[in-house]
């Protein structure tokens, strides 16, 4: 039986953003088998997410979107987590920003 992780994005306190994120069981295991090989915290996983849910908004997913959106899905079920609340007004934006 597949998994679910149900994520909320929250912009200037109101609903922006709802998703449900399956984890089918025929990905499952092979997925967890190489979380050890990916350098994921949770944050990243919760930012992969908010991206795939933006892109998705806009009808812009692509496969490798899907795979990164399923590999992080997996993360935070595997971190006990099924529900994900996101903040977006605590993200900050990067858009347009030169790295130091």
């Amino acid at each position: 039986m597949s998994k679910f992780l149900k994520a909320t994005v929250f912009k200037f306190g109101k609903v922006f953003l709802e998703g449900n994120f399956e984890a089918p069981d025929e990905h499952y295991q092979t997925v967890v088998d190489l979380l050890d090989e990916i350098d994921l915290t949770p944050e990243g996983a919760e930012d992969l997410l908010l991206g795939f849910m933006h892109a998705q908004d806009v009808n812009q997913v692509s496969e490798e979107m899907g795979q990164m959106a399923l590999v992080a899905t997996v993360y935070l079920l595997e971190q006990g987590m099924t529900e994900l609340i996101i903040n977006a007004d605590d993200k900050q934006s990067t858009e347009g920003q030169l790295p130091s």
